[in-house]
C-alpha cells in the first residue's frame, strides 16, 4: 500500500511548483527583458526626464532674474522720479507762495481802494451836511425869530437867532 501511495504522489503534479523547463525560458525571458530594459528602452526616458529637469530649472533661473531685473528696475524708476517729485513740490511751493504774495497785494490794494472811497464818501457826507445845516440852519434861525416874535409879541432880531441855532445844532452833531 505504502508503493501504492508513493507511485501516486509522483505521479501528481504540484500546481504550485513550476516544470524545470518553465523556470529556464521564464528565467530565459526574465533576463532578456531586464536587458533590454536596461540599455535600450530605459536610457531615452532617463535622458528625457533629466532634460526636462534641466529646462525647468532654467525656466526657473529665467524667472528669478525676471523678477531681480523688475525689483531693479522699480527702484530705478522710483529713483529716477524722486528729483522729479522733489522738483514739482518745490515748484508747487513756489507757485503756492507767490499766490499768497499776490493774494495779500491784490487785498492790500482793495483795502487801499475801499479806505479812500471811505473817505471820499466821509468828506462828501460831511460837506453835504454842513452844506444842508448851513442852509437849514439860516431857514431856522429866520424861522425861529418869526416864531418867537409872535410868542413873546416882541420883534426878535434873525441874527440873534442864528446865534442859538448855531450853538444848538453843533451840541448835537
Amino acid at each position: 500500500m505504502l508503493t501504492l501511495f508513493a507511485a501516486e504522489a509522483e505521479a501528481v503534479n504540484n500546481p504550485i511548483l513550476p516544470d524545470p523547463s518553465e523556470m529556464f525560458w521564464g528565467g530565459l525571458m526574465f533576463a532578456l527583458f531586464y536587458v533590454l530594459m536596461r540599455y535600450v528602452l530605459l536610457p531615452p526616458v532617463q535622458r528625457t526626464m533629466e532634460e526636462r529637469d534641466e529646462a525647468i530649472r532654467a525656466d526657473w533661473d529665467a524667472a528669478k532674474d525676471a523678477e531681480a531685473r523688475i525689483a531693479n528696475a522699480g527702484a530705478e524708476a522710483a529713483d529716477a522720479l524722486a528729483p522729479t517729485k522733489a522738483e514739482a513740490s518745490e515748484l508747487i511751493e513756489a507757485a503756492r507762495t507767490e499766490a499768497e504774495a499776490e493774494r495779500a497785494q491784490i487785498i492790500g490794494a482793495a483795502q487801499a481802494e475801499i479806505d479812500a472811497m471811505r473817505q471820499m464818501a466821509s468828506s462828501q457826507i460831511e460837506a453835504a451836511r454842513a452844506e444842508a445845516m448851513g442852509g437849514v440852519g439860516a431857514q431856522v434861525a429866520e424861522l425861529t425869530a418869526a416864531a418867537t416874535t409872535k410868542v413873546i409879541d416882541r420883534p426878535v432880531d434873525a441874527a440873534t437867532a442864528q446865534g442859538v441855532v448855531n450853538r444848538i445844532m453843533s451840541e448835537r452833531s
